[in-house]
């Protein structure tokens, strides 16, 4: 989707989430016509999913739910990331779609025992999904859920020929556009303020070289915290003077 003129449309599913949100700002100041799906169609309606895509050039899936508080992940986490992202590239292949944007998650590549100190993880890294089933935790089970959904959906591209592209970003923080707080916000807020550091375990190292090439440029994790604070100010979700 390079050059494009003012009719090109495009599709974001999952589109009031914090990412899709900005995706769907960006693409709009860029002359791109958006089509989005919030949670009517849901990506398991396959029908639904296939008439806000038919007509668009490409798609961003940005759209994955992650039920915090849930007695049946594997029907609300796994199978909507599996099976609605399979519904997605089909609706994709249906509309014969340019390419096809998926956003997946570092947790599709991390969450792997015995990785060395050292390892630079890349897309050639997956999460064990075997290791992910044996702990009933949400954080496994959300990895299950992303590598299962990227593999599954590379899957598909290469036996119909789709043009897939996956991004695994991992915590996602910064300015809000809707009123409301998302997950990351409020995992952000909830975090105390650190009075004894010690190395527990090592940091995940990932690879940035292809960001680098697309001209990426590397932002403090501290601009990010003090942008999205003070943004919470603005929307009166922080008081500053408690």
């Amino acid at each position: 989707m390079g050059d494009h003129d003012e009719k090109e449309t495009v599709c974001v599913t999952g589109g009031g989430g914090y990412l899709a949100s900005w995706l769907v700002k960006l693409l709009l100041l860029r002359g791109y016509k958006v089509h989005g799906t919030v949670r009517d169609p849901d990506v398991l309606d396959f029908e639904s999913l296939s008439e806000a895509i038919d007509g668009c050039t490409g798609v961003f899936h940005t759209a994955c739910p992650v039920p915090y508080y849930s007695n049946a992940l594997q029907v609300e986490m796994i199978r909507p990331a599996v099976e609605g992202t399979y519904n997605v590239l089909k609706a994709c292949s249906k509309a014969k779609v340019k390419r096809v944007v998926m956003v997946s998650s570092v947790a599709a590549v991390f969450m792997k025992p015995n990785l060395t100190k050292d390892r630079i993880l890349d897309e050639t890294c997956w999460s064990d999904t075997e290791y992910c089933m044996k702990n009933d935790e949400l954080e496994e089970f959300y990895s299950y859920a992303k590598t299962q959904a990227e593999i599954r959906a590379f899957e598909y591209a290469k036996e119909n020929r789709l043009d897939l592209v996956t991004v695994c970003p991992a915590l996602i923080i910064g300015p809000l556009l809707r009123p409301a707080m998302n997950i990351a916000k409020c995992v952000m807020l909830c975090m105390n303020v650190p009075c004894r550091i010690s190395e527990e375990c090592f940091a995940r190292k990932l690879s940035n070289e292809k960001l680098l090439r697309l001209g990426w440029k590397y932002r403090a994790l501290e601009e990010s915290i003090v942008d999205s604070v003070e943004d919470f100010f603005e929307k009166g979700l922080l008081d500053r003077k408690a």
